[in-house]
């Protein structure tokens, strides 16, 4: 019999660690998980008969006296179980949760269904899973029940299983006992569960005949951990490729050796009392059964006949063996956690440091050997101290006396228990140079923030402030100082919110009283954790302001806006855009900052806004349903063939509208950049500075395009709607920007300069809406020599165009639309220089 506290010694993982990137420590190295789909192993009945092993009940009877109790959760999932087998299934899950040790809990989906002939049961792990954070050993599979009990959470849906077993429901000679008395022609299902659910926690792997005499250890060119355990009668790994292939018939050979394949984990060795415990390996390869279970011959007839290949009838076996615990704690089934304190750094002039460590061991540890292992040089030379122990649970202390004045100081920290065996925290510390390392912190703290709004309104009633704030050390305090119309300033703290680095608070506009015209400013201010402590502020020069808006008026149905007028500005929210006119402009419009800004300096993403705030009814006149302006848009082109969306398309304008008050907005069409159009891209493009970055081109009135769009394409007839123009910007590169002229919603359409006289008149077309042609008719008021047709899309771009010669006093025209697609486009027709113009609609 196997006492628990033989147990406790024996049953530790080996190279144990903690997972480090979520500590928020930094290490030279990440991981980077990988998955790959589990599979089962199909266990055949062995023609033989078990004899009773004496005391190979004793850890049943143990757990169901209260002696033992579980140190995990398993879940199981039944399909089709009947009742009597339910209680034997569940007799073999107590016993393995009395064994394993995990805070996370195991789930098993357990299938009652017909197998072939011979087979009882199969198993095993639903994914295996490599560089996990928190894996032992990189570069190496682990099935997933195992991997979740080293990382210490779940890494898979709490709706997925980690173990998927099968049981036999065509065989009659089931023994559904939990006492291991089956008779000599029943097999004892709970010894099928127990040696199944062995495979799912991993007595499992991928060494397998692939085929053309080879032998194969690894999948995508990595091995599980079982198979990195497996050796050969010298001792030599067969993982080792300095030494063996893979694939290869040399490994092939050892698969099908008889008697030179054996499992060389420590633990199980010193469980077998032999020099290595041998794995079954017949001389012709058996899918399923060779690699991944005890050797029959040498096992069947005693304590460890557990995991032998083919389960015998007669006699259960309720204890896994010394062995397989062996192998299960060599594998990393029990562990010693090492989580040292998350240090980020230290302000120059800091004399010593302490660092604690939760040392926490699923065996017996020995608290002398805990050492903090430093160095101030990369690890060329390193200096240890003994931890001691602080009185509180599982925790250790040491101090580091050595501080440098600039640079890291690198660290990691081990433990060994009484077997001998040293964990390090990081897991591999001095096998590929990982560590922990600090700065000497010279920097203040840093901080990102961008308005959450663009404008508020005298009815707006608090403003969100959240901010990013990063320090090498840590953040001791953070707080926003605003004042109103540059009066007394005011101190609000921000709160952390998560993690250690997001930080809010929400300041109450309703008790300062504003009233339209008024100054709203603020800065953010953030003290990092240093013995001196630096302080940082953003923006470090000005602040972020408001000046307070008029809310928004009653709902229209039409809106119209040549920016010519004194109060052209008024209709709008927001103080970033202007109504000016820039240089080389007669005119008026709306425009954007000439460069726009760039995110960054604290903005991670800039959204530049410009609200109308009179709200607009959409028409119940589809052919109204419609929003024209001219434009010229020179921001930073995305990347060849990225559509709005995609995260290489950069800078875009885009206009959006919501239907709910502004809380939630839906583009008008899609986001664009200067790609819409050749002469703006072209511009932008041919005046980038040597790195890229910044575009020399400006504007110009010759550069406007019209662009109209159909609202209802994405607004229903009735909808009350607010629109806005978005600039978004990200870093590193940005131009001259965004200019809007002439804006009219669902109004009429510009068609020609008030103060010239048109030579056309009386400009029709019939029918309406036409299919695949349309009559056009106009007047003119003197013979005009030539003149010029032109359809234009919604976009402004030109889909058609004709010269037209020796119009007279009445003509007409047929215009073949049959090619053209349904939608709303605009015909113009232009003679001695102006335009008119004339809605046309195609349906087919």
């Amino acid at each position: 019999m196997i006492q628990k506290v033989t147990l406790c010694l024996i049953w530790v993982a080996l190279w144990g660690t903690l997972p480090v990137l979520g500590q928020g420590k930094i290490t030279k190295h990440t991981h980077s998980m990988h998955v790959i789909d589990g599979f089962t192993i199909s266990c055949p009945v062995g023609n033989y008969v078990n004899q009773k092993v004496v005391g190979s009940t004793d850890l049943y009877n143990q757990l169901k006296s209260g002696e033992l109790k579980s140190t995990s959760v398993i879940e199981v999932s039944y399909s089709g179980f009947p009742d009597e087998a339910r209680e034997a299934f569940q007799a073999a899950v107590d016993i393995w949760a009395s064994i394993i040790i995990s805070d996370v809990p195991i789930r098993i989906q357990a299938n009652w269904t017909a197998l072939a002939e011979g087979t009882l049961g199969s198993a095993g792990a639903t994914d295996f899973i490599r560089d996990f954070s928190g894996a032992p050993l990189r570069g190496v599979w682990y099935p997933i029940a195992l991997a979740e009990k080293l990382a210490q959470r779940e890494l898979n849906s709490v709706t997925q299983r980690e173990i998927s077993a099968n049981f036999n429901s065509s065989r009659d000679d089931w023994y559904f006992g939990t006492d291991g008395n089956a008779a000599s022609n029943q097999i004892d299902f709970l010894t099928v569960v127990l040696h199944e659910i062995g495979h799912g926690l991993g007595f499992i792997g991928f060494a397998n005949d692939i085929g053309n005499n080879q032998g194969r250890i690894r999948v995508e060119g990595f091995p599980m951990i079982f198979d990195s355990f497996l050796e050969n009668n010298n001792g030599e790994r067969l993982s080792n490729q300095d030494l063996f292939t893979d694939p290869s018939t040399q490994l092939l050979n050892f698969f099908t050796s008889n008697s030179n394949l054996n499992f060389g984990g420590p633990l199980a060795e010193a469980a077998a009392g032999i020099v290595r415990p041998g794995l079954y390996a017949p001389s012709e390869f058996d899918g399923g059964s060779s690699i991944h279970h005890l050797n029959t011959p040498a096992f069947q007839n005693g304590a460890n006949r557990l995991m032998v290949h083919a389960l015998g009838f007669g006699a259960g076996t309720l204890d896994p063996g010394p062995i397989t615990l062996g192998i299960f704690s060599d594998i990393g089934w029990v562990h010693t956690f090492i989580k040292p304190d998350s240090v980020f750094g230290v302000n120059p002039g800091t004399d010593s440091l302490e660092i604690k460590a939760i040392v926490v061991a699923d065996s017996l540890l020995d608290t002398s050997s805990v050492t903090l292992h430093f160095s101030l040089d990369t690890f060329r030379t390193e200096q240890t101290v003994m931890m001691l122990p602080t009185g509180q649970d599982n925790e250790f202390s040491a101090f580091i006396d050595t501080i440098p004045s600039t640079g890291s100081v690198g660290y990691y920290v081990t433990a060994s228990d009484f077997t001998a065996r040293t964990y390090f925290s990081p897991a591999e510390a001095t096998a590929r140079d990982i560590y922990f390392f600090f700065q000497v912190d010279t920097e203040a703290p840093d901080i990102t923030h961008a308005p959450s709004v663009s404008f508020l309104t005298d009815e707006s009633e608090e403003l969100l402030i959240e901010a990013q704030i990063v320090d090498g050390i840590g953040i001791d305090s953070a707080y926003v100082v605003f004042s109103v119309n540059g009066g007394s300033e005011q101190n609000q703290g921000l709160n952390l919110i998560g993690g250690r680095t997001a930080f809010r608070t929400t300041l109450d506009l309703d008790t300062l009283s504003l009233a339209v015209g008024d100054t709203l400013r603020y800065r953010i201010f953030a003290v990092d954790k240093g013995q001196n402590p630096l302080t940082a502020q953003l923006p470090t020069v000005d602040f972020f302001q408001f000046v307070i808006s008029e809310s928004q008026v009653d709902a229209r149905a039409t809106y119209a806006n040549d920016f010519n007028g004194p109060d052209a500005a008024s209709d709008f929210l927001g103080n970033v855009f202007t109504v000016t006119t820039p240089a080389g402009f007669t005119d008026p419009g709306l425009h954007t900052p000439h460069p726009y800004p760039e995110a960054g300096g604290g903005n991670p993403d800039l959204n530049i806004i410009h609200q109308l705030k009179i709200p607009i009814v959409i028409s119940a006149n589809r052919s109204s349903q419609l929003m024209q302006f001219d434009e010229i848009v020179l921001v930073e082109p995305g990347e060849d063939g990225t559509s709005f969306g995609d995260q290489q398309f950069w800078d875009f304008v885009i206009v959006e509208g919501s239907t709910d008050g502004g809380s939630t907005w839906t583009p008008a069409l899609e986001g664009y950049d200067s790609r819409e159009n050749t002469a703006w891209f072209n511009l932008y493009t041919n005046s980038l500075d040597s790195e890229g970055r910044v575009s020399s081109a400006e504007g110009s009135p010759s550069l406007y395009r019209q662009r109209i769009i159909d609202l209802g394409d994405t607004f229903n007839a009735g909808d009350t709607v607010l629109f806005r123009f978005r600039l978004f910007s990200d870093e590193l590169a940005f131009g001259w920007g965004w200019a809007i002229d002439n804006l009219l919603i669902q109004s009429e359409l510009i068609t020609s300069n008030e103060d010239e006289v048109s030579l056309i008149q009386d400009l029709n077309l019939f029918p309406s809406p036409a299919h695949d042609r349309v009559d056009i008719t106009w007047e003119s008021l003197q013979p005009i020599r030539e003149a010029h047709i032109r359809v234009v899309n919604l976009q402004g771009v030109p889909v058609y165009q004709e010269a037209v010669k020796n119009l007279q006093r009445e003509n007409k025209l047929e215009l073949n639309t049959e090619k053209f697609p349904s939608g709303f486009y605009l015909l113009q027709l232009e003679a001695d220089g102006i335009i008119e113009s004339k809605k046309m609609i195609i349906n087919h």
